[in-house]
């Protein structure tokens, strides 16, 4: 069968995933080798077995009247508490008395709580007396009936219970409900949960002591936006209570340090003589105990501390913990939350609270935590704007919705993006990559998640609640701003907001330690005075209050190992923190309390903190996502977000919040760290880089002057043309002959030739261009022509412009077709060139024939490079710039290389070598501009500096003059000495100006791995498998195969050189790594896509193995590469950021991809700057293992490749991503200046690739540097002063000294003597090429990876799959060697943000989702294609031709449900347990 019957049998068969949208997990269990019985998932969720009586072993010994007699007693015990008079409970005689209430006001009590309180102090007061009489925990939770608790305490357990929760929509305020099967786990004012059992002095209440028995002791480059965030989200899960008083519905702090007043509730913290704050003023420090909360039917037990606010992260602290708030902060109108009417866009003002702000505001907002800070009301603030916004377009967009509907949505939005900046901005930041993989706290890129589990708890834990809302405080600065505490006073002031937090965007915050800053040790909530309360003394005391275990048990638990011993803490604890300040402080390790144990653990390698609190962090963040029903990623029928919505709720950045709702014009895309001078620095807020959170899915040409040429003059003068280049081939046959000396092996311009030679079919090409350029200059001068066949007389950019349009077509195509290498093939063959272009077909072509439907040679291999402004020739066609805008000579290149480009060892602070190396292989996938040859396809050997005259009219030696300080400027025979250039091969197939060509593809098409014909790649392939071509070497491992592509390999043939899809592959043993790699990568893929599919044909194996390495190939090129080295502003300016989720829909198919002429000779030659001339050889731990390979040494010489004792390839690698790059400068290594292919031991050999750059632009017609400043928007200079915008002085000074004037300067030396652009790797004039370029080459390619081109567009998880993939995956699955590596391998390796993980951990494209069939397995279950299965009763499965889809659907009759499937089935689908909770529980 041929290749078109292949290719069209594979286009019918259906390439389907088994990976649904929703994946098999804990809610939907479709995996069926892991399934409960229902029994045990009954017990789960709902405790049957537990609450059954039958099934309770009553405690022994103990008489029901006992019973009776200890609740009586609680009753009276709980009584005292209460039995107080207002005015004993009203004390305003303490110093601490405001500051006191203003913490109680910030964390008030309300009826129901107070109700809960009176109902846990009767059920601990109980629980106390029954241990006495000999009750175990065990016996509380297990041995007494909760029927017997009910009886025995009556009114005083008036907690109610739920009967039923329904599946709603949306989540309620207080968080009842969330757990269908348990409606108060989570819930506001009920308990914390716990890790550990709680240790109380008696085991029920009293405040943890010393082990010994005696008293306790009292007590980065990241913003302080975080430190803020953080704090959000601790008012949004934990408020806790003390006790206090409430009279005439006012709220008071209990009276602990009045003289005389005692109150069991009451734990003052007693303040030592001496104390460096508080001596001779206090004594003692007002402190009531947390309020206690009962559990659930009053259980009996220790004593339990009540959680105010819901536990789940549901911006409860916007929208409040229950509805008469949420009431409160509503303004009933287009769903909108209230906003004061004379504040502008503030929340409105809470009257019942005291700030401390001039005029007494306080902004009323879900928490009252929302006034602890300026930043604490502007965080707040804002997500009062981003929810009113969000209405807004709902409205717009729906106009029919009701005002409860726009608030209920717009509120469950928020909620999501609350969500979802928590887990992919905040916590990666907090508890580094390993924590977020260990605790499974990822957040999916598309799709649903699967995990919710009805089992877990979803309260916060207490141990999270005395350590996370108080550790945050030990990371800010002791600055006003972080210290005005109760005073939100700074955001009504003029642009308020925005001066807050661009505050908190610039400052960072203080490094995690064993500290707080002076005004949280003895100046919180100070009112007027200089002291105030010491919140780390309240932080401690809850901890004890709480029964919290000490540190090392917390450790312990978490399987940290135990420490028994305080010089154990050594090994744990900061270097800086003396042991002998712990051990005077406790008596025992196990009395270390939580919070200091953790504040003084030495932080993970990235994260902020230690292991212990990474632990506690991690479980927490863990419970709070899998224990919410209403988890953004949820797929339960009736409360998700469709899958369209979940995507566009992934595109929120904090950053683009911050943009949307305040006045600000740049912002750092990641806001939790510091800006700098790379990929976080601001950007453009109206920039693509931030996605734009779209609510759609929640809607219920220029005229040209014609030339008036006639076909016989065109012919007439082509005949005079051929004429002319005849006699010019006969005249440099013999200057070769006579005046060429035969080139040797090793020559350095035979090995530069050899890199730069044309390909048989850019030849004949050039054939056809020198004929039409000729046939130009004849038309222009107008010799031998009459006067009605001359041009007409116009000025040289109109001729420049219009000539191009003369149709010279006809002439072209009767030129003979031209040979492959083989001299065998015709172009049929190597470039078939077949109209109408197939539209259907799923795979490029190699040269890039029919990409664009339309043009179909646009940005074809052997086309010509695209000026981006009229050329700049001498005589406006041909001869290259050479004259100064004085008349006079323009300055030698060399001398500009000399003077602007000495070399300087200056290092890049952040970017690896491998930004260089990536660089050039991505280079050699775009360029390739080939040298012109002699008429008989000789070397031009243009180092005689008379060799225009004595070689070919395409020499343009470069002469070194006096004083050049490295090279001689004469032979030692008095001759004077020139480095070799020849102009560029001509590629323009047209009448008009020079042009040159590119030999390659423009397109990123994996060209430098495949080849750019079809024959090319034929020569690369095994046709088995799949396969490219490759040498197996047990020694080596896989490499290359080995050939004579180089054509001057110097280190052959000890040490072959290698075939590639790009002939310079062994140009240098970096870049032949990268061409190895991904050929591994290529077979890789395609042995495992053999394995799925072992039916494929090896064309097929081929075709689609080569079609996923080039999309992610593009991927690593816009997603990993260009921010880095143009910066976020302008990728985001530009839309070269690949998508977060979707197809991408910007093809064009009028443009054309071309490459330009400034980017191909000097913007994209950006990496000769970073270049260093020794490359490091490392181990695997970057430690340097041998000698460097010194670049000098070894053009053309591949033998480190081969050198397995100094670690052959791997070495390689390891070296590029463990070394810096040279900083972009202008300052260029002497390796590329002077040595240059220099033959070894012959120092002055070596050529100058930097005078060859600035030869070679001139030759192409190259605008000067500053026409492309003009063009990319910046001021054009007039003088060299003009230049210091974006140039240091010293640049300029180097500039002033060799060039006349600012518009004589060469493109390659301006563009790089510019300063790095803000968060970016380079200039800003070089940026903006680069960014025009590549915004071409995505817009212009219809086989874009992100494309939603019908016919060869991934699926969906192909494609989220695909954006998964980074170079460091690559390197990880094709180097044996590599165990760790850095995930952003452009980046140096750091201990926080870019810290090496384990290969494993770096995600990696999962080819499943190319496993093809014409049905879908869903874990041991088929679905024929088209059809849907029931796969849990609540959940439909479809086989579609993107793979399987899955929908949980509505249950109308739960009692219908239960007639159609068995019992243990419902009980194992969440889905159909949130829906039908009520009916389950009675059965």
């Amino acid at each position: 069968m041929g290749l078109f019957g292949q290719l069209l049998l594979f286009s019918i068969a259906v390439i389907l995933s088994d990976a649904s949208n929703i994946p098999c997990g804990k809610a939907f269990p479709c995996d069926t080798s892991s399934q409960l019985k229902a029994s045990e998932i009954a017990v789960a969720m709902f405790g049957k077995e537990q609450d059954s009586e039958k099934n309770i072993i009553t405690a022994k010994g103990i008489p029901d009247a006992l019973f009776w007699v200890a609740a009586g007693e609680a009753r009276t015990e709980t009584l005292s508490l209460f039995n107080h008079t207002d005015a004993e409970l009203i004390y305003s005689g303490h110093r601490l008395s405001p500051s006191a209430d203003q913490f109680v006001l910030m964390h008030r009590v309300d009826r129901k709580a107070s109700e809960r309180a009176r109902a846990a102090h009767v059920s601990v007061a109980m629980s106390k007396r029954l241990a006495l009489l000999g009750l175990r925990e065990r016996d509380f939770r297990f041995g007494v009936p909760s029927k017997v608790v009910e009886t025995v305490l009556g009114a005083e357990c008036p907690l109610p219970s739920l009967e039923k929760c329904s599946g709603t929509r949306y989540r309620s305020f207080s968080g009842v409900c969330n757990n269908v099967a348990n409606p108060e786990w989570g819930a506001s004012h009920t308990p914390f949960s716990r890790m550990l059992k709680p240790d109380y002095a008696d085991g029920i209440t009293l405040i943890r002591e010393s082990k010994t028995g005696e008293a306790l002791p009292p007590r980065y480059s990241v913003t302080t936006l975080f430190a803020h965030w953080w704090q959000f989200v601790a008012s949004d899960m934990v408020n806790i209570v003390p006790g206090q008083s409430v009279i005439d519905g006012q709220v008071h702090a209990l009276p602990c340090c009045r003289k005389g007043f005692s109150h069991a509730e009451c734990d003052a913290i007693h303040v030592p003589t001496g104390d460096p704050a508080y001596r001779n003023r206090l004594n003692c420090l007002p402190h009531a105990r947390s309020m206690p909360s009962a559990r659930s039917n009053c259980g009996l037990g220790p004593r339990e501390q009540a959680n105010m606010a819901s536990a789940f992260l549901d911006a409860s602290n916007i929208y409040g913990n229950d509805p008469e708030r949420a009431r409160r902060l509503r303004h009933f109108r287009g769903g909108h939350l209230r906003t004061a009417s004379n504040a502008g866009f503030f929340p409105d003002v809470d009257a019942s609270l005291r700030c401390q702000e001039p005029d007494s505001r306080c902004l009323l907002s879900g928490s009252d935590e929302v006034n602890m800070l300026p930043g604490s009301a502007a965080l707040h603030t804002l997500w009062v704007r981003q929810h009113n916004r969000v209405a807004d377009r709902l409205k717009e967009l729906n106009k029919h919705w009701s005002d409860d509907r726009l608030f209920d949505e717009s509120r469950k939005i928020v909620s999501a993006q609350v969500q979802h900046i928590t887990y992919t901005e905040f916590l990666p930041l907090l508890l580094g990559v390993d924590a977020i993989k260990k605790f499974g706290l990822e957040v999916h890129s598309s799709g649903f998640d699967a995990d919710y589990d009805m089992s877990i708890e979803g309260a916060t834990m207490n141990e999270f609640s005395i350590t996370f809302p108080y550790l945050v405080w030990s990371l800010f600065p002791s600055t006003p701003l972080y210290t005005e505490f109760n005073n939100p006073g700074r955001i009504f002031q003029s642009r308020g907001m925005e001066d807050v937090i661009r505050t908190l965007l610039a400052a960072t915050i203080a490094k995690p330690a064993l500290r707080m800053g002076g005004e949280m040790k003895n100046a919180f909530m100070k009112d007027n005075l200089e002291i105030g309360l010491d919140l780390v003394s309240i932080a401690l005391k809850q901890g004890r209050d709480h029964g919290i275990p000490g540190y090392t048990a917390v450790r312990a638990s978490c399987g940290l190992g135990k420490i028994r011993a305080f010089h154990e803490l050594e090994d744990y604890f900061q270097e800086e923190i003396k042991l002998e300040t712990i051990t005077n402080l406790y008596d025992d390790v196990a009395d270390i309390d939580l919070l200091v144990g953790v504040m003084a653990e030495k932080a993970n390698k990235g994260s902020l903190f230690g292991a212990t609190m990474g632990c506690i962090l991690g479980k927490q963040f863990q419970r709070t996502r899998r224990g919410d029903r209403f988890w953004y990623e949820n797929y339960f029928a009736g409360s998700a977000f469709s899958e369209n919505q979940l995507d566009e709720i992934r595109k929120t950045q904090l950053a683009q919040i911050l943009c949307k709702n305040l006045d600000l014009t740049r912002v750092q895309p990641h806001v939790f760290m510091i800006e700098d001078l790379y990929e976080n620095m601001g950007i453009d807020c109206k920039s693509s880089m931030f996605d734009e959170f779209d609510v759609k899915e929640w809607r219920d040409g220029e005229v040209r002057q014609e030339l008036p040429v006639s076909r016989e003059t065109i012919e007439k003068v082509m005949a005079l043309a051929k004429t002319n280049l005849e006699d010019q081939k006969k005249r440099e046959s013999g200057n070769i002959k006579n005046n060429q000396r035969r080139f040797t092996r090793g020559d350095p311009l035979f090995q530069y030739s050899s890199m730069m030679r044309a390909k048989p079919e850019a030849k004949k090409v050039a054939q056809i261009s020198e004929l039409l350029l000729e046939t130009t200059k004849l038309l222009l001068k107008g010799e031998m022509l009459r006067e009605d066949e001359k041009l007409p007389e116009l000025d040289t950019e109109t001729l420049q412009m219009i000539l191009p349009d003369v149709d010279v077509t006809t002439f072209i195509n009767n030129y003979t077709a031209f040979l492959s290498a083989d001299g065998q093939k015709t172009v049929e063959d190597c470039i078939p060139k077949m109209l109408p272009c197939d539209h259907t077909t799923r795979y490029r072509s190699f040269s890039g024939w029919c990409n664009n439907l339309k043009y179909p040679h646009f940005a074809n291999a052997f086309g010509p490079l695209k000026h981006l402004l009229p050329p700049v020739y001498d005589d406006g066609f041909d001869i290259p710039r050479w004259r100064a805008k004085s008349g006079r000579p323009l300055p030698n290149p060399r001398k500009v290389s000399n003077v602007v480009n000495e070399d300087k060892d200056f290092k890049h602070t952040k970017f690896t070598h491998m930004v260089m190396q990536f660089g050039q292989f991505l280079d050699h996938e775009l360029t390739h501009s080939p040298a012109a040859r002699g008429p008989n396809d000789e070397i031009l050997n243009c180092t005689r500096c008379d060799s225009h005259e004595s070689i070919s009219v395409h020499c343009m030696p470069i002469r070194v003059e006096e004083g050049d300080p490295f090279f001689p400027s004469h032979y030692p025979n008095g001759e004077p000495r020139c480095l070799p250039f020849a102009r560029s091969l001509l590629g323009q197939l047209n009448l008009g100006y020079r042009g040159q060509m590119n030999q390659l593809t423009a397109y990123i098409d994996a060209s430098v791995i495949y080849g750019s014909t079809d024959c090319e790649a034929k020569a690369l392939r095994t046709f088995h498998g799949g396969l490219l071509n490759f040498t197996d070497s047990l020694q080596h491992g896989v490499l290359l195969p080995q050939g004579q592509q180089e054509h001057d390999c110097r280190s052959a043939p000890r040490h072959p050189c290698f075939v590639a899809g790009d002939e310079r592959n062994s140009h240098q043993p970096g870049l032949t790594m990268m061409h190895t790699l991904w050929m591994r990568e290529h077979n890789r893929i395609a042995e495992t896509l053999q394995k799925l599919n072992p039916h494929w044909t090896d064309e097929i194996l081929y075709q689609e193995t080569r079609r996923i390495v080039n999309a992610q190939m593009q991927n690593i090129v816009f997603n990993e590469f260009l921010p880095k080295i143009i910066g976020n502003d302008l990728v985001g300016k530009n839309g070269l950021m690949p998508q977060k989720s979707g197809y991408y829909t910007g093809y064009d198919g009028t443009c054309d991809a071309s490459i330009s002429q400034p980017f191909a000779t000097a913007a994209f030659r950006f990496g000769h700057t970073l270049v260093r001339r020794m490359f490091p050889r490392m181990d695997f731990d970057y430690k340097n293992m041998t000698e460097p390979v010194d670049l000098a040494m070894h053009f053309g010489h591949v033998e480190p490749i081969y050198n397995g004792s100094s670690g052959g390839l791997d070495s390689m690698l390891m070296g590029l991503l463990g070394t810096p790059s040279m900083a972009f400068d202008r300052h260029i290594t002497s390796a590329l200046r002077n040595h240059l292919f220099m033959r070894r031991g012959e120092p002055t050999s070596g050529m100058d690739l930097i005078a060859i750059n600035m030869l070679r632009a001139r030759d192409h017609g190259v605008q000067p540097y500053n026409d492309f400043r003009e063009f990319c928007g910046y001021k054009r200079a007039k003088t060299f002063g003009d230049l210091r915008d974006l140039m240091d002085v010293d640049a300029v000074n180097a500039l002033q000294e060799v060039y006349e004037s600012v518009d004589d300067i060469d493109l390659f030396p301006g563009l790089v003597a510019e300063r790095p652009l803000p968060g970016a790797l380079l200039g800003s004039t070089m940026s903006c090429l680069l960014a025009e370029q590549f915004h071409r080459l995505k817009k212009c390619d219809r086989f874009y990876y992100e494309n939603d081109n019908s016919a060869a567009k991934f699926t969906p998880s192909q494609l989220n799959s695909l954006r998964k993939v980074r170079l460091a995956s690559i390197l990880c699955k094709n180097s044996k060697y590599i165990k760790t590596l850095q995930p952003n391998v452009f980046d140096m390796a750091d201990d926080l943000m870019n810290a090496p993980i384990p290969c494993s951990d770096i995600p990696a494209i999962d080819l499943e989702h190319w496993k093809d069939r014409r049905h879908c397995d869903m874990n041991g279950r088929t679905i024929a294609l088209g059809e849907s299965l029931h796969i849990t009763p609540c959940v439909t499965c479809t086989c579609t031709l993107e793979g399987v889809n899955c929908n949980p659907h509505k249950v109308n009759s739960c009692e219908n449900l239960s007639k159609s499937f068995l019992l243990s089935e419902i009980a194992k689908d969440a889905s159909c347990m949130i829906q039908c909770a009520d009916i389950m529980k009675r059965r």
